[in-house]
C-alpha cells in the first residue's frame, strides 16, 4: 500500500494541487515520473510495476483532460539511474543496467533532468500524454 500511495496517490494528488493554477494561468506542463518497469514486468517488483503502470494510465487520462486548459502531461520512464537511492541500498546500478539495458551502463540525474527541460519548455508545446524512455534502450 506504501508504494502505491508514493508513486501513484502522489503523481494524482500533485496533478490535483497544481491544475487550479495552471488553469488560471493559461496553461503550463506536468511531468511525471514512471519507470522503465512500467513497460516490463521484473520479478519480485510487483507493486513497484503496478504502480507505475498506473501512472501511464494517469498520465495517459490527465493529458486528454487537460489539453483543452492547455495543460500538456507527460511521463518520463527511467532505467536504471546511478543515485544514492539505489546505491545506499546495496545495489550496482552499472551492473543492473548491464543486465537490462542496451547499452550496459546506468543513466544519471542529469539524463532524467534533461528529458524533464525538454518536456517543460515550449519545443514540446505539441507534445501531450507522451511516453519518453530515458532507460539506455531498457523499453527496446
Amino acid at each position: 500500500m506504501r508504494v502505491f500511495q508514493v508513486n501513484t496517490l502522489g503523481v494524482f494528488l500533485g496533478t490535483k494541487a497544481v491544475v487550479g493554477v495552471m488553469t488560471r494561468i493559461g496553461g503550463g506542463a506536468i511531468v511525471n515520473v514512471a519507470s522503465a518497469a512500467a513497460f516490463h514486468g521484473y520479478p519480485g517488483t510487483h507493486a513497484y510495476s503496478a504502480s507505475k503502470w498506473a501512472v501511464r494510465g494517469l498520465t495517459k487520462t490527465t493529458a486528454k483532460e487537460l489539453a483543452p486548459r492547455k495543460i500538456r502531461v507527460n511521463a518520463i520512464f527511467p532505467g536504471p539511474i546511478s543515485t544514492d537511492l539505489l546505491i545506499g541500498r546495496g545495489q550496482d546500478p552499472d551492473a543492473i543496467a548491464r543486465a537490462v539495458t542496451a547499452v550496459g551502463h546506468a543513466g544519471t540525474p542529469e539524463d532524467i533532468a534533461a528529458a524533464t527541460l525538454y518536456l517543460v519548455s515550449d519545443d514540446a508545446r505539441y507534445v501531450y500524454g507522451a511516453e519518453l524512455a530515458v532507460d539506455g534502450g531498457q523499453a527496446i
